[in-house]
């Protein structure tokens, strides 16, 4: 079906939240997360200004095939942490790196390299984070317009502005969406990939232009990281939920795509090295046990960062597949999921490997609220006050500080409000169910916004 246009308030509107979430990221965006806190942002920015300057990829890297293919040219240190340096470096596929280091290069974020710096004749420049990290505004930008645009077709106007609003201000997701990492670059190109399928499916788009958008969304995800081979899982899982066998082309020819690309660019670096890569990247598998670090041990980029409200989006998004009449968006997420664990690389998964899960944990957190709005039932809503005590809890008795004392008093007022409507008419009982429901959402919101805004411990 077909969702209404929007009218100029609207546009207003979403304009807004834009405008706030994207000054809230660029607000302190080189001090948080700490530069180096993650070499990956390194990593790319040399990989990408070598292979524009020289058209071999150097970086650095600790993976065991280097050494044993003779690339290895050794240590430097930049910033008091050594690298070692690698000649070619084929970590990943090349296309989020070249778009980081040209942006990089554009944006003055890279200085010419000094004689300490230079090693068997390569120069390894140095890198300003906080200036290189500005490349992760546009990239917020376009993932934020996608996925209100994906919500707003899935759901209604009112689901996709909580949507965004939680996907702007989580604190997860505000830390991660700061770094220069390739998970930035595919989640708007999944995101794109499933509106185009949606809008196909609901026959406002051609079979021409879904076709050829799935194929290079698909392929241009797998040429920024392998794993990224799951949004055609993804968009394949939609189709056979819509009963359109044959379109399962599209995703299948831009994954083959993606990996014959893939396959050239290791060949033009080094078949060898290239090989020996792929291996070692393959001796790194771990388990099937992801999902469970997903939800109960969600990092921080490295470091341990557990978040409650991150919790309650996956019961959410569970919930929604399970109960749901509009559940295949999330269905298609839940397939991305299955072969994601197939690609699992480490025993403490990393804080921005959920970055492709963000805008469906946002949506199905936001399709739950308006849902209990609409519905402004006093049991359901309980439900949810209960399942927020544990929050609560943190915030009585670890957190003084004035955010926390907001949330506490609020949570207060609004199971008050419900006690002192639950003798009054149905009418006053909904309409103290609403209200509460809203305080709470916007006590929520301001929890996470605050300690990023202010450089706080989260």
């Amino acid at each position: 079906m077909k969702p209404k246009p929007m009218t100029r308030n609207q546009w207003l509107l979403v304009a807004g939240i834009l405008i706030l979430t994207f000054l809230h990221r660029w607000h302190g965006l080189g001090a948080y997360p700490v530069p180096h806190q993650t070499e990956d942002e390194i990593h790319f920015v040399w990989v990408g200004v070598s292979l524009l300057e020289h058209g071999r990829a150097v970086s650095w890297s600790w993976l065991p095939g280097y050494k044993e293919s003779g690339a290895e040219l050794g240590l430097v240190k930049v910033g008091g942490t050594y690298y070692n340096i690698v000649r070619p470096c084929l970590d990943h596929p090349p296309l989020f790196g070249l778009a980081a280091g040209a942006f990089a290069r554009l944006a003055r974020a890279v200085q010419p390299a000094e004689l300490s710096l230079r090693i068997d004749g390569v120069d390894v420049p140095t890198v300003n984070i906080a200036r290189a990290r500005l490349f992760t505004l546009l990239l917020f930008a376009a993932t934020f317009l996608l996925l209100f645009t994906l919500a707003r077709e899935a759901f209604s106007f009112q689901t996709a502005c909580l949507t965004v609003l939680f996907y702007g201000f989580i604190a997860h997701v505000v830390c991660h969406n700061r770094l220069l990492v390739s998970e930035n670059l595919t989640t708007p190109l999944f995101l794109a990939g499933l509106c185009v399928t949606q809008r196909y499916l609901a026959g406002r788009c051609s079979r021409r232009t879904f076709g050829t958008l799935a194929v290079f969304t698909t392929a241009a995800a797998l040429l920024c990281k392998v794993v990224a081979v799951a949004q055609a899982g993804a968009v394949v899982f939609l189709l056979l939920m819509a009963g359109r066998r044959r379109e399962i082309l599209f995703p299948v020819l831009g994954a083959l795509l993606g990996v014959a690309l893939y396959l050239f660019y290791g060949w033009w670096q080094g078949w060898e090295v290239f090989r020996a890569i792929l291996g070692a990247q393959s001796a790194r598998f771990y388990g099937f046990d992801v999902p469970v670090k997903f939800l109960l041990h969600p990092r921080l980029v490295h470091d341990e960062g557990f978040s409650y409200l991150l919790l309650l989006a996956w019961l959410a998004l569970f919930g929604q597949v399970l109960h749901a009449r509009r559940s295949a968006i999330f269905g298609a997420a839940l397939a991305y999921l299955l072969i994601f664990i197939f690609f699992a690389s480490s025993p403490a998964t990393y804080g921005w490997h959920l970055l492709p899960f963000y805008p469906f944990l946002c949506m199905a957190l936001a399709a739950t609220i308006c849902r209990l709005y609409r519905r402004a039932s006093t049991p359901q809503f309980l439900g949810i006050t209960v399942l927020l005590l544990p929050q609560v809890f943190h915030v009585m008795f670890v957190n003084n500080s004035g955010h926390a004392l907001l949330f506490r008093y609020s949570y207060l007022l609004a199971l008050c409000a419900l006690l002192v409507f639950s003798f009054a008419g149905q009418r006053s009982r909904q309409r103290a169910v609403r209200y509460s429901l809203i305080l709470l959402t916007g006590v929520l919101l301001l929890d996470e916004f605050w300690p990023v805004w202010w450089g706080l411990h989260i």
